[in-house]
């Protein structure tokens, strides 16, 4: 008194901030994930302890993520990848994942007239398997989230898995041009 005593508050969000990094914690505010700031770090954020997965089933997903959404993580599990990983692909389900859904609608309605029994068509189970990790990516909140949906993933092929991902729009728009009246007139 009358003077404020103790570190300057950009100092103290640093200590704060170096500590969290260093014992794989991560800053939440009501369960969600916030951002890490120097200059604006809230007094009710919490420091949530992380666990990181094993090497093994870090290597796994890390090639999955590689095939199916074309994202390179680093080698080793640390929080930073472990956030890296979750935005990125987060990011790229945001954008195909509609995409992604929409395709695997229209096969429903595309394949009955031309196979009948669709659900052991490959080409439908494929993307069927693609839309459910990406809604089940969607669902969730925390990177570790992220990586455990991606981890027990239902997943045949991850490099058709990949093509179905990337590729869904220009294959919906092709399915829109069949006239499946000719298909019916042949059969």
């Amino acid at each position: 008194e009358p003077n404020p005593r103790g570190l300057p508050e950009i100092l103290e969000n640093l200590v704060i901030l170096t500590y969290a990094r260093q014992a794989s914690r991560m800053l939440t505010l009501q369960g969600i994930p916030a951002s890490e700031s120097l200059t604006n770090l809230r007094n009710d954020v919490v420091l949530e302890r992380q666990i990181l997965p094993d090497q093994k089933a870090w290597e796994l997903v890390c090639d999955r993520v590689r095939h199916i959404f074309g994202v390179t993580i680093p080698a080793l599990p640390t929080l930073a990848n472990l956030q890296k990983l979750s935005d990125q692909v987060f990011d790229l389900i945001k954008q195909l994942g509609p995409d992604v859904a929409n395709y695997v609608a229209k096969l429903r309605n595309v394949l009955p007239p031309l196979v009948g029994d669709f659900a052991d068509v490959p080409r439908y189970k494929t993307a069927a398997a693609m839309s459910t990790l990406c809604q089940a990516i969607q669902r969730v909140k925390k990177p570790s989230e992220v990586f455990e949906a991606i981890q027990t993933a239902q997943v045949a092929s991850s490099s058709a898995m990949g093509v179905v991902f990337k590729h869904a729009a220009k294959v919906h728009g092709a399915l829109d041009k069949i006239h499946l009246s000719v298909f019916e007139k042949l059969a």
